[in-house]
């Protein structure tokens, strides 16, 4: 059945004093609450926030935690609690004596749905692990009310291994909080977990978003919408043309608008999304028998392994 998701990412656009944290951090913070306010009565489901506002509004006399919450965490809070809204908000938490650059997952009753430790920190000279903190070792991917959720941080997004572990838990939509953009890296995230991908960033980055599961833009910031919104369908199976586009006119014809085809030009795989509320994409999948993507790829794996001599 159709699941229709509105989502928003939020960017960050504060250029001001560096050499006054507390300055800074007290700006970031209206700034974010000022941005937030922006998206309210847009129904919105989820919002995604960029990596540097938890970075600069970090204050290590003002500790943050899961435990106890401070400033920023409550502004996610409040937010989520009253616009019914999930929240993947950036923010830097302490752990007993650790501390770590965190994306969290807030619900839409406010409470922490969980956390992502971001497990790949930057190194070298002023580096996150210069300054202290903690690599992360889990990913996190939330099962929830609007769909499954994936966590990942900035640097993160350079590193297969971790990709991997992500495509095995299967998300709906990967939350990336960055201060870099990642370019290229984005789309084959979204691309190789099969996922809906929100980008938050600062607004130096000119393109971020939301992008589908083939990595293209739905909807993207500029300078007139810093803060994307776009509305999502997350009943959706992927597969390769291979064995199923024969099938795909008979789908059209039966169930009409029920069902949106999206067979882009220059990949070679198709998307079907379910517009109905009396079956899944999944059921029409079983129905024609279509080969998802994963499975036709492991197929191949089989049949090449078999005829290597």
């Amino acid at each position: 059945m159709a699941k229709l998701v509105r989502v928003a990412a939020v960017s960050y656009s504060t250029y001001g004093d560096y050499g006054n944290p507390a300055a800074l951090r007290k700006t970031i913070l209206r700034e974010t609450r000022e941005r937030l306010d922006q998206l309210r009565g847009f129904g919105l489901n989820l919002v995604v926030t960029a990596e540097s506002v938890g970075y600069y509004t970090y204050d290590p006399a003002l500790p943050e935690s899961l435990e106890h919450p401070g400033e920023l965490m409550q502004l996610y809070v409040d937010f989520a609690r009253e616009e019914r809204c999930f929240v993947a908000g950036s923010v830097l938490l302490h752990d007993g004596n650790r501390k770590y650059n965190t994306l969290t997952l807030f619900d839409d009753h406010g409470q922490i749905a969980g956390s992502y430790r971001k497990n790949f920190l930057t190194f070298g000279p002023g580096s996150e692990i210069d300054l202290g903190f903690s690599s992360g070792k889990d990913i996190a991917c939330i099962d929830t009310a609007i769909g499954r959720i994936g966590l990942a941080v900035c640097f993160d997004l350079n590193f297969p291994e971790l990709r991997a572990r992500y495509k095995a838990a299967k998300p709906d939509i990967l939350c990336f909080s960055s201060m870099y953009h990642g370019g290229l890296m984005q789309s084959m995230w979204a691309y190789d977990l099969r996922s809906f991908f929100i980008a938050a960033l600062s607004a130096v980055n000119a393109s971020y978003g939301i992008m589908d599961p083939f990595g293209r833009e739905v909807k993207f910031a500029s300078s007139y919408v810093p803060d994307p919104i776009a509305t999502i369908n997350l009943d959706r199976v992927m597969m390769h043309l291979t064995w199923n586009r024969e099938k795909f006119n008979d789908i059209c014809r039966k169930y009409g608008d029920e069902v949106t085809l999206d067979i882009p030009p220059s990949i070679g795989s198709a998307l079907l999304y379910s517009n109905s509320s009396e079956r899944s994409a999944m059921d029409i999948a079983r129905e024609f028998e279509l080969v998802l993507l994963d499975d036709f790829m492991d197929l191949a794996r089989s049949a090449n392994a078999a005829n290597r001599h």
